[in-house]
């Protein structure tokens, strides 16, 4: 992508008297501007006026002045244009990162830290600037200082606002991730980096601060170390499905070049021919392997020497990394952390899990979304409120064919203005059926059990118990309509309210089976519910979880279609 203030510039031609005139108007203080002319006869009364004297404008301050102009009747909503217009006019169009015809010390920082955003999982090249050679061959016209300063600017703030908030926005990804990334301003950003003592630990610091983002990114080099290591030995043939004499398949070239077997061309080159066979038969009789010459799993295995194609895992790594970007940069001393790929829940305390317990998400079909937001309050003995969805696709047969007895097996009630009437006095249908309420009565079968702990949003999900608990032996948990359900849930109560001194488990002990009761929590928890498919340890090793909803490859498309 070319810098916008770059090309901005480069189609201003204007002559030296009309750039000092748009710097005066742009950038010069009130008392650098000409006076209006006053009429004759002014003129020839009283004394001759003393002669104003107009302060020179430097010719870069002029370029750049004229440059941001430009930049900002091209993209009028521009955030960066405008942050580059609001910076410099406040140290009078001055360079910020030039000093003389050379970079400045700050300069030379930032374009350094910036070079090295790959090992932050970002682009360098989605920032456009000049390279840190720039004005050693001799002095450059105040044009090309000009850009070369705008252009420096503008990639520290698009470096600040991508290492922040993230390239892509969330609902890129899923309509059901509604996390809102913290933006910085951009010119807040400028003065921030100008004023460094460090401008590249300055610009390290818009990158998450969370341990688990550092964890990754030292995941990401060692990744990368093993990918050129990789590269320098054998090729790896990517994974797939076994592969027989007469099937076809993209990784058939690989695995030609990976055995030494001459490559066909054309419509055959994706065959497993009989001379391919061959070699795998004969590669697997040195190996100790049935030489069947399939290529199975195991025979895959060896072949690579017991290594996994590491391209997945790279893509898997900078999809975590793009979104702990968009998670709050302060997840709150006190919060509750769910896991959806890993199926938990954790009460953390200063740093420290205080209490981990399994849940049950959303299935495939209805998934459990993606924010954060603060638990309130909890319900004792809840009622369950039907939701529309699920009363009018798994419920409406069975209603219709016997309304009474469906209605009495499970314990549900019929509310209409706030009144329940009698199921049979409903005439059943697509359209009655989204007029009333149909609710649970709180009790044993319940489907939320006897708690919920209530966090209101747009997308109507809470944690609560369940009378499912067959489920939570399950080491892949997706059964439910996207709320998630609490393994234990007065265990988890406790760890919640472990810093309200009015709420305590054995009081909410006490509450079951009664009526339904609000429990306000004196201060609002956190809550992040959480989608993380790659978890780095302290050493850089890396644990990949199953990508249950399917965002890791929507993720990585959209960064690979990212400016």
């Amino acid at each position: 992508m070319r810098s916008k203030t770059l090309k901005a510039s480069r189609r201003v031609r204007l002559s030296t008297t009309v750039l000092t005139a748009m710097a005066l108007s742009a950038a010069s203080p009130a008392w650098a501007k000409l006076p209006p002319e006053p009429p004759p006869e002014a003129m020839a009364i009283g004394p001759a006026a003393e002669p104003v004297i107009v302060a020179p404008v430097p010719p870069v301050a002029a370029a750049i002045a004229a440059d941001i102009v430009a930049a900002r009747a091209e993209s009028p909503d521009d955030p960066v244009a405008a942050g580059l217009e609001a910076f410099y006019g406040e140290r009078e169009n001055a360079p910020a990162w030039i000093e003389g015809a050379t970079l400045s010390a700050a300069g030379a920082a930032a374009l350094a830290r910036i070079a090295r955003a790959d090992e932050d999982g970002l682009d360098p090249a989605a920032f456009p600037r000049p390279d840190l050679a720039f004005g050693r061959g001799g002095p450059e016209p105040a044009a090309a200082v000009a850009r070369a300063d705008l252009a420096i600017s503008e990639a520290v703030v698009r470096f600040a606002l991508a290492a922040q908030s993230g390239r892509i926005p969330p609902a890129s990804v899923s309509r059901l991730i509604t996390l809102k990334p913290e933006r910085p301003d951009p010119v807040a950003v400028l003065r921030r980096i100008a004023a460094a003592s460090d401008p590249a630990a300055a610009l390290d610091g818009f990158n998450p601060p969370h341990e688990a983002f550092r964890r990754l990114k030292a995941a990401l080099a060692k990744e990368r170390a093993a990918r050129a290591e990789a590269a320098a030995g054998p090729e790896l043939v990517p994974n797939g499905p076994a592969l027989s004499l007469g099937q076809r398949d993209d990784r058939v070239p690989a695995l030609r070049r990976r055995l030494a077997v001459a490559a066909v061309e054309g419509a055959a080159a994706t065959a497993y021919d009989a001379a391919l066979a061959a070699a795998v038969a004969a590669f697997q009789a040195e190996s100790g392997l049935k030489a069947d010459g399939v290529l199975g799993a195991r025979t895959l295995t060896a072949l690579n020497g017991g290594q996994t194609p590491p391209t997945d895992r790279l893509a898997v790594i900078l999809a975590n990394m793009e979104r702990w970007r968009w998670m709050p940069r302060d997840l709150g001393r006190f919060h509750v952390f769910v896991d959806i790929p890993a199926f938990t829940a954790e009460v953390v305390h200063d740093g420290s899990v205080d209490y981990r317990t399994r849940v049950v998400v959303g299935a495939t079909r209805t998934p459990t979304p993606v924010f954060s937001d603060k638990i309130r309050f909890l319900v004792v003995n809840p009622y369950w409120n039907v939701p529309v969805s699920i009363a009018s696709k798994e419920m409406l047969p069975a209603i219709r064919s016997n309304p009474d007895g469906y209605f009495e097996r499970r314990n549900y009630e019929v509310v209409i203005d706030g009144r329940v009437v009698s199921p049979t006095s409903i005439p059943w249908d697509e359209k009655t059926i989204r007029r009333v309420r149909i609710r649970q009565r709180p009790g044993d079968d319940n489907a939320l059990g006897n708690i919920k702990f209530m966090f209101p949003n747009e997308h109507s999900v809470y944690l609560h118990d369940t009378p499912s608990k067959a489920f939570f032996e399950k080491p892949a948990r997706a059964f439910s309509h996207g709320c998630v359900r609490v393994q234990d849930p007065l265990k988890f109560a406790e760890a919640l309210l472990a810093e309200d001194p009015s709420l305590n488990a054995r009081r909410i002990q006490r509450m079951i089976g009664g009526r339904e009761a609000r429990l306000d929590l004196k201060s609002p928890v956190p809550v992040h519910l959480t989608y993380f498919t790659a978890v780095a340890d302290a050493e850089g090793g890396l644990t990949l979880r199953q990508d249950v909803y399917g965002f890791d490859a929507r993720t990585a498309r959209a960064l690979a279609a990212a400016p």
